[in-house]
């Protein structure tokens, strides 16, 4: 009790007051009431009611104002002081006279007043032992990392005022993840900016070539970050995490390294140093040469991220920040590929510079030229064999299966523990504090847990004291140790994680007809054993606590995620089956049957009912002919058993600043018996008359349903499915395929069974895949054709989308990755980057035609001057991805399907660019094409 004080009156009004924080929500401990116990004796002797006294006691906990009035020129507010202030006062109030010579009943008289507690709803345990827990929530669209840093700052203000013997403690915080996240966002960021740079230097073979291109990279970044600071997005995971450096310099790779060619061959040709007036024509003369394929090139690839804006949902909120930053940084790379790129060049590349390839190109050149001669004359096959591989990976990827969005590792694990339906709260706090020091006996390796049980003080997750959320933190798999020493139960964590506990408080006694705490399990060594993945650590979790202490269920999943899930759905788990109809009784029995078709699935790790099933309820039946014959009507029954058994709050008690609630409640000796039940007074129709509830109701002990769900108007249940080891897609498709097959001939009419959770988000983001994946095709297409002129060559380059798609698709499926919808960004993002090198090489191809070579001479030699240029903008833009696709930090979950999906999509196209498109381009008329 002295714990919920301190957390009201000192600990919520200091949080609450923080900028981005809207509530804080306690859940467990016991709020401070005066109670007001009757006498159900007393009560008869005196004729009163449990509801007339409550009324007495009410009309005497308020103040009441007389306005204000003038004397002496001073105007003086009346108030009239008739609020009692003590509970000695409440004793003291009379509540009927018996004449004028007697001394009047007063409450004392009829009630016993004590300190006692509300009724519990819900409670909380950290480490195995019950405690108070605060949750700070997050106004929407505050940045949860600063929030959480204002928080963790206040609370190091306030643990100086605690009392001695008082410990705050916070036990999660999500800056912990968002640190992990953006630090994993750094190392990819600045791996991939280092690789480049690497292939600059490697293939350009002029350091101030690379140095020159290498410094479009922050700088296109800055413009980037200025663009995020203007619209108001925070960097990341996805704002940051899909930035690729590479990606973004492709125009400035191909400006500069075709200024460094002519740079060169005009020195040869002149067999001297270029002065600046000749430096600086040639640069322009370059830029002019690539400056239109380059422009629509980048254009195209920034278009492709625009109709990404245009999703909605959750992969809306995931994706769009990144396709603003990308679009940010693509725009300032265009602007400083056309401008800063080649006045850079002009002043700095001065002196010799190298007309003949480095040792590295001549060698990949060397490769290349018998490559390209077998292609030419190799057309038809060639080409028919890229369409059976396309044909081969557009059937690949109808078995890939698919998933929403891939799972972010949290680190820890919130674990949804189910108990019978008609569980109490004490017991199930029992079971709970069982459950948390059996997990840190056996595991080590975890540091901490903590719970909710039940519903919060602000029911914003409401649930029945039979379900508790359970948060599980542990060290890194990898820090697990062989045959770790076993914890103590009550030992603290190796790391504090908010609590507000009092250490010296002893753990609730073992409740009444509670089951009997199961005895301590010997130490069994395999659970200490290292775990390769976090789906074994939680097989391992669900094993030792279904043997140490029976009669509860486990659905693992992550905070962040089942909160999510939740949201969503309304579920907490991945898969919510969804039963609906009109009688409970029957959608349990087609909830019971499909549970077991769900769990012999494989791939479906927990499989639960959500709220499913019945618990006692002590109903009071009116009897109908007493009633009548007492002329008594249900209200005046409803407010007898609703003020006596669940209270009635009557005022309250100010002190000092707190508020303490006045409730006038029968004591629990009384609500947990029937027969003092029947015993409370009832007022008759007549004013001097009073009878007894059980003279006019019987109690009558029964089983209901425990809740009562609805969506969309109609009565459902739920079974929650968590899955490991597979896909969302082809787990549902076998398990509909399975029901339809085995329930459905046999359900009722107006009977249904759904799938939703992470399916159903699937579902609608695909479809909405379907209308913008064709639009930015579209949009490519149109860009290619006003870039070249031609509807052929625009076919043509055209092609290299396929091509990478099926790259794309074979590198998802050789790492064993199902579709998702960060994958389906990828091959969005992908269309952009396969037709830039075949924009660049038909360009070229045409400059050369236009100068009088044969189709033949053009292929060739237009696909050896543009192979360093190709080569460059493939690698480049593919290692820029490579440390998100090998990624294995916090968040590289989300990153690495896009990743893999373009590294495989510009390796195919590669191919394109440099084998296939110019052995289709001497299929074209042999004719000379204009310049574009």
């Amino acid at each position: 009790m002295e714990l919920k004080l301190l957390h009201d009156q000192l600990i919520k009004p200091a949080l609450r007051a923080l900028p981005g924080v809207a509530e804080v929500n306690a859940s467990g401990g016991h709020e401070k009431q005066i109670l007001i116990h009757p006498r159900p004796d007393a009560l008869l002797a005196a004729g009163i009611t449990t509801a007339e006294l409550a009324d007495t006691i009410a009309a005497n906990t308020e103040n009441a104002g007389g306005g204000a009035i003038q004397i002496g020129g001073e105007q003086i507010i009346i108030r009239a002081d008739s609020r009692v202030q003590t509970p000695a006062d409440i004793a003291r109030l009379p509540v009927k006279f018996r004449g004028l010579a007697s001394r009047p009943l007063l409450v004392s008289d009829l009630a016993d007043i004590t300190i006692g507690a509300s009724l519990r709803t819900g409670s909380s345990t950290y480490n195995g032992r019950e405690t108070l827990l605060g949750s700070a929530l997050m106004l929407t669209g505050e940045n949860s990392r600063a929030v959480a840093r204002r928080i963790a700052a206040k609370i190091d203000e306030l643990r100086p005022r605690l009392p001695a013997n008082v410990e705050l403690i916070t036990v999660y915080d999500r800056t912990e993840l968002v640190d992990r996240t953006i630090n994993t966002v750094a190392h990819n960021l600045t791996t991939g900016a280092l690789l480049v740079t690497l292939v600059l230097l490697l293939l350009l073979g002029n350091i101030r070539a690379a140095l020159i291109v290498s410094l479009a990279i922050p700088l296109s970044f800055l413009f980037a970050i200025t663009g995020m600071v203007e619209t108001k997005l925070s960097g990341n995971l996805m704002s940051l995490g899909a930035v690729d450096f590479g990606l973004i310099i492709d125009g400035a790779v191909v400006m500069v390294e075709n200024i460094v060619r002519r740079l060169g061959h005009r020195q040869h040709e002149l067999g001297r140093p270029l002065t600046p007036s000749e430096r600086h024509g040639t640069t322009l003369a370059a830029a002019r040469e690539v400056g239109r394929p380059a422009f629509y090139g980048v254009l195209i690839i920034t278009i492709v991220y625009i109709p990404l804006l245009t999703l909605t949902g959750v992969e809306g909120k995931t994706f769009k920040p990144m396709a603003l930053t990308v679009i940010y940084a693509l725009i300032g790379a265009l602007i400083l590929t056309l401008t800063l790129m080649p006045a850079l060049a002009a002043t700095l590349l001065r002196g010799k510079i190298a007309h003949a390839d480095n040792p590295l190109l001549r060698a990949l050149k060397n490769l290349y030229r018998p490559l390209l001669a077998l292609a030419l004359r190799l057309r038809a096959p060639l080409a028919a064999a890229s369409i059976a591989l396309f044909a081969l990976a557009a059937h690949l990827f109808t078995t890939l299966g698919a998933e929403f969005i891939p799972q972010l590792d949290e680190g820890s694990f919130a674990t949804h523990m189910i108990r019978t339906t008609s569980i109490g709260l004490d017991a199930s706090i029992a079971m709970q504090e069982k459950t948390e020091q059996e997990i840190l006996r056996q595991f080590p390796g975890i540091t901490a847990t903590f719970s909710r049980i039940g519903t919060q003080e602000v029911a914003t997750d409401p649930m029945g004291v039979n379900v508790a959320d359970t948060y599980i933190f542990y060290k890194p798999l990898k820090e697990w140790q062989n045959q770790a020493k076993p914890q103590t139960p009550n030992a603290k964590p190796q790391t504090p994680h908010s609590k507000l506990q009092n250490p010296n408080t002893p753990g609730p006694p073992h409740p009444p007809g509670a089951a009997a705490p199961t005895p301590v399990q010997p130490f069994s060594p395999s659970a200490f054993q290292p775990f390769s993945s976090k789906a074994e650590l939680a097989a391992r979790l669900t094993t030792a606590l279904e043997t140490a202490i029976p009669g509860q269920a486990y659905l693992f999943s992550q905070p962040i995620q089942m909160r999510f899930n939740e949201i969503l759905e309304g579920t907490r788990a991945d898969i919510a089956v969804k039963i609906f109809g009109d009688d409970y009784d029957q959608i349990e029995h087609i909830a019971t049957a499909a549970r077991e078709i769900l769990e012999a699935i494989p791939g479906a790790a927990d499989v639960e009912f959500d709220s499913l099933g019945k618990a006692p309820l002590l109903e009071i039946k009116l009897k109908p002919d007493a009633m009548t014959r007492y002329n008594i009507h249900a209200a005046e029954l409803n407010a007898a058993i609703a003020t006596a058994l669940a209270g009635a709050h009557v005022g309250s008690i100010i002190e000092g600043n707190r508020r303490t609630p006045i409730v006038v409640r029968a004591p629990d000796a009384i609500r947990a018996r029937t027969d003092e039940i029947l015993r409370l007074p009832l007022r008759a129709g007549s004013p001097d008359t009073l009878l007894t509830i059980g003279q006019v109701a019987d109690l009558i002990v029964t089983e209901k349903v425990a809740a009562i769900t609805r969506e969309a108007g109609q009565r459902r249940a739920a079974i929650m499915v968590n899955l490991r080891g597979r896909d969302v897609e082809s787990y549902v498709r076998e398990a509909r395929r399975k029901i339809d097959a085995t329930l459905g001939p046999t359900l009722p009419p107006g009977y249904t069974i759904e799938f939703g959770g992470s399916f159903e988000n699937l579902r609608q983001a695909r479809a909405r895949l379907a209308i913008i994946v064709p639009a930015a095709l579209a949009i490519i297409f149109i860009l290619i054709y006003i870039a070249l002129g031609s509807l052929r060559q625009a076919l043509l380059v055209y092609t290299g989308i396929p091509l990478a798609v099926t790259g794309g698709v074979f590198a998802l499926w050789l790492r064993g990755m199902p579709f998702s919808i960060s994958a389906g960004v990828g091959f969005i993002a992908l269309s952009g980057v396969a037709v830039l090198n075949g924009l660049m090489m038909v360009s070229h191809f045409n400059t050369l035609r236009a100068q009088g070579l044969t189709v033949r001479d053009t292929a060739i030699e237009g696909a050896l001057t543009r192979l360093r240029p190709v080569l460059m903008t493939a690698l480049v833009a593919s290692l820029g991805f490579l440390p998100m696709a090998l990624a294995t930090g916090p968040g590289a979950e989300v990153q690495r399907p896009l990743a893999t999906v373009v590294i495989g999509g510009i390796v195919t196209a590669t191919f394109l660019t440099l084998i296939l498109l110019p052995a289709l381009y001497t299929w074209q008329r042999r004719r000379p094409a204009l310049p574009v």
